[in-house]
């Protein structure tokens, strides 16, 4: 057996099916299914037994037996490409930095610049994609770290902390509460009516076109669900939040409303942001790395005690 056919066991396992695993990590699920079945061959035994429910599968009793030692043996080998990598670029005070797409402001670029002028011949690569994919690289070690944006949630935050420690080992993540909203906020062009409130109601907004992030699959149906309605009952429009200027201009002259949990706090012209009534979700900003040592370790505990400072004060 070799290090893929082992993480497509891993991978499997921790999706719950070969369909949810090859979606999740961009693997082929024939490819997903064919390195599963090279090991169970190999060691001629099941590792998985598939449920009545379609594409669900459990491991087998053999199976619940072996991932504890396959498991260790893929945190073994990610902490020694992590320990190499850290020998290697010893002198090279670099950090990658993954900020994911949003509109909302989640203190990085302040936390980024601010730490640069303490640390000058430090060198900060930022990378910007979509939530998944920053998730997806920090996993694989493309990146050093991320500001991300998460749902609260037990279950949310277990699913991540089982990924990162399938990847990296649980040694290896770090994670810093930057803020907290359980609140939700609306912006819209202050021309509309509407506008006028300090609060608003979904059913007020029902005739409304709703902004989301294109790369955001599952942002609409979960917003929506935070007030107990369905995403189908409204219009939505799906926009690369990269091109953030273009979205604040068509908020500005109505083209749409744009829900935040997070937003700038700087005013933005023909915009006025209202809170939304009856919201029961809640998110969380978190910063999360991976603990390298050298700048990044400088870097986490930077975010840590500047995070510190601001939520006593």
């Amino acid at each position: 057996m070799n290090w893929s056919e082992l993480e497509a066991i891993s991978l499997v396992n921790l999706y719950g099916g070969y369909n949810e695993a090859a979606k999740g990590s961009k693997i082929h699920v024939s490819l997903l299914s064919k390195r599963v079945a090279n090991v169970e061959n190999e060691l001629d035994l099941k590792l998985f037994r598939r449920m009545t429910r379609k594409n669900s599968i459990v491991l087998t009793s053999q199976g619940e037996a072996l991932m504890p030692l396959f498991q260790q043996m893929l945190n073994t080998r990610a902490s020694m490409l992590n320990q190499a990598k850290a020998y290697l670029n010893l002198n090279e005070d670099s950090i990658a930095v993954g900020v994911s797409v949003m509109l909302g402001d989640l203190g990085a670029g302040r936390l980024m610049s601010d730490f640069f002028a303490l640390h000058p011949h430090v060198r900060m690569t930022t990378i910007i994609k979509s939530q998944a994919e920053i998730m997806r690289l920090l996993s694989e070690g493309v990146l050093d770290c991320a500001f991300i944006c998460v749902p609260e949630g037990a279950a949310f935050e277990d699913y991540w902390t089982k990924l990162f420690a399938s990847k990296c080992g649980e040694d290896q993540l770090t994670m810093t509460a930057l803020a907290e909203s359980r609140e939700m906020w609306v912006g819209i062009s202050e021309k509309d009516t509407i506008a006028r409130k300090e609060s608003v109601t979904l059913e007020e907004l029902r005739y409304h076109c709703f902004i989301f992030d294109r790369w955001g699959e599952n942002e609409p149906a979960g917003f929506f669900a935070g007030f107990g309605a369905n995403a189908e009952d409204y219009e939505t429009s799906a926009e690369n939040f990269l091109n953030k200027d273009y979205i604040y201009r068509m908020v500005a002259k109505g083209a749409g409303v744009l829900p935040r949990m997070f937003y700038d706090k700087q005013p933005i012209p023909g915009i006025k942001f209202l809170r939304m009534e009856n919201w029961t979700g809640a998110s969380r900003a978190l910063f999360v790395a991976r603990g390298y040592g050298g700048p990044l370790r400088q870097f986490a505990q930077f975010v840590k005690e500047s995070a510190g400072r601001e939520q006593k004060g």
